[in-house]
């Protein structure tokens, strides 16, 4: 964001850095035939029918699109385009750290090379990490909304640096940047939504209260909340954006015992599926904002740094992935704010890449290579931590899902049904393999109970029999795969009814293959099914 170039013989290394992690990238999605993560098949689903039918399966608006729309339209492939997606989301989110990284170096002092040199650590940094790794396979829309929240503080931070400096006129284009950015980071995605409006009421709303001079002028105040209060009207009539109603979430989520929360992340998504470096890593991005803010407590090490009011509303954001009193779980807010903790390391770590960089400058006499060899040595690092994701552990047994499905469709043909239950992941693939509107929640009271099909997972037939009885076994029941079988929903309902009394069958069922849950508030919106 800042119109300082970067200089002719730093943008070989910055485009080397985004070349390896688009090569890592590819290599990561490659590794699976089918799309990663839990929600590969969704927008699979999201992106055909749209195509083909004029509008989405689940209606949306999430900017992820675009570059999916646009791959599909190139390659004339739904799986190709949410590969190259999160290939791109994954490149974008590098160049983003680097970005954001020179800003803040600017912004607190950093001169001549230094900014440039830094940036390009962290970059690397960016580049060798695991989770990134992961979180690019796994949730390509999250990613593009921290890419475009990362975008947007550094337009805000290069703004605020210039009405500092006295420039107090409103600058039309840059202001208008700060704004779009801002639009596409709420729209993208909550995750990237919420964090964009933290970031604005960190790093803005202090220096009123201080009496500082950094001020912002009144127009870009005024234009900052008009767009806010625009985004928060219309989200309320734009299917699955960020709303008021996503309260729900946030205070559904909420508990009163705290917890620490990277222990409980290893501990829930169990440590067997992390490899070494991801391990390390959770731990070191964990403890880095922690004992940064203790640091830069101590004058002497603050005078030396003097990191501005950008770094610490990064470094705050950094710590919400860490607030100990939310209930974790592999589907709850926690889980997904403790990748932003573990996504803004790189960032977190500026102030010791400065001294870094500053060091071997030092001790090389002022020349650059030396530090240019620490942003090799850590791309270099990428080839190590390049296998932390893998299908086999982190995605869903696809292959019998397509054969569940598959026998679904079977079964079903030419029966007069609406709608079929299935969890996560198992619904997407029903839908995009055979078109049958597939719902991976409890069906709301709407639904005729007679017209809805459930697909059940670990009950077995002898089970369902002696509750329901074998008239209705045979009209009712059809066996699946494994321990999977299709029942009709009024007599799904009418066996938890007589399950009712016994706790542990009721434990045993009542497992997220089985869903029970209606669909919250936060994501109905209109006729959306996810």
């Amino acid at each position: 964001m800042s119109r300082e170039p970067l200089g002719p013989r730093y943008l070989p290394v910055l485009l080397l850095l985004l070349a390896v992690s688009a090569g890592s990238g590819l290599l990561a999605v490659l590794r699976s035939d089918h799309p990663t993560g839990w929600d590969g098949y969704y927008y699979l689903v999201q992106v055909r029918t749209l195509l083909s039918e004029g509008e989405m399966h689940s209606p949306e608006y999430s900017p992820v699109y675009i570059p999916m729309i646009l791959f599909r339209l190139l390659t004339g492939s739904c799986l190709w385009a949410f590969r190259l997606t999160a290939v791109l989301a994954r490149v974008l989110f590098v160049l983003s750290v680097f970005v954001l990284s020179r800003t803040l170096v600017r912004s607190w002092g950093g001169g001549g090379d230094e900014p440039a040199l830094t940036a390009l650590a962290a970059a690397a940094m960016a580049v060798m990490s695991p989770s990134l790794d992961f979180f690019s396979a796994q949730f390509p829309k999250n990613l593009l909304g921290f890419c475009l929240l990362l975008f947007f503080a550094s337009s805000v931070i290069v703004l605020s640096g210039r009405w500092q400096r006295g420039a107090f006129r409103v600058n039309a284009p840059g202001l208008s940047v700060s704004l779009l950015l801002f639009a596409a980071t709420f729209l993208t995605h909550r995750f990237s939504a919420v964090l964009a409006v933290a970031f604005m009421l960190l790093y803005l709303v202090p220096p009123v209260f201080r009496g500082s001079e950094r001020r912002i002028p009144a127009v870009a105040t005024a234009a900052a909340a008009l767009l806010l209060a625009v985004l928060t009207v219309l989200s309320g009539r734009i299917p699955l954006a960020p709303s008021l109603r996503d309260l729900e979430r946030v205070t559904g989520d909420l508990s009163a015992s705290p917890s620490l929360v990277p222990l409980e992340f290893v501990r829930s998504f169990g440590s067997f599926r992390m490899s070494l470096p991801w391990l390390l890593e959770t731990g070191a991005a964990s403890l880095a904002p922690v004992l940064s803010a203790v640091l830069l407590l101590i004058p002497a090490v603050r005078d030396r740094v003097r990191p501005g009011g950008g770094y610490a509303s990064v470094l705050v954001l950094s710590m919400v992935g860490l607030f100990p009193f939310l209930e974790f779980s592999l589907t709850g807010l926690a889980y997904r704010l403790l990748f932003a903790t573990l996504l803004l390391f790189p960032l977190v770590c500026l102030p010791w890449l400065v001294g870094t960089v500053r060091f071997l400058r030092r001790r090389s006499g002022g020349r650059v290579l030396p530090a240019v060899g620490l942003t090799a040595v850590l791309a270099g690092m990428s080839f190590l931590t390049a296998p932390s994701y893998d299908p086999v552990l982190h995605d869903p047994p696809y292959d019998r899902y397509e054969e569940i499905s598959d026998r679904v469709a079977e079964l079903l043909s030419g029966s007069d049904f609406e709608l079929v239950v299935a969890h996560r992941s198992l619904a997407e693939v029903i839908t995009f393999r055979h078109g049958i509107d597939a719902l991976p929640w409890a069906p709301e009271e709407r639904f005729t109970r007679e017209r809805v099909w459930r697909v059940t997972a670990g009950v077995m037939r002898g089970e369902f029999a002696w509750y329901l009885g074998s008239g209705a076994m045979d009209s009712l029941y059809r066996r699946l795969p494994g321990d999977y079988a299709l029942l009709r929903e009024d007599a799904w309902e009418s066996f938890l009814e007589g399950i009712a009394g016994d706790p542990a069958l009721l434990e045993a069922v009542g497992t997220w293959r089985n869903p029970m849950d209606v669909r919250p508030g936060y994501l109905v919106g209109d006729s959306s099914r996810k």
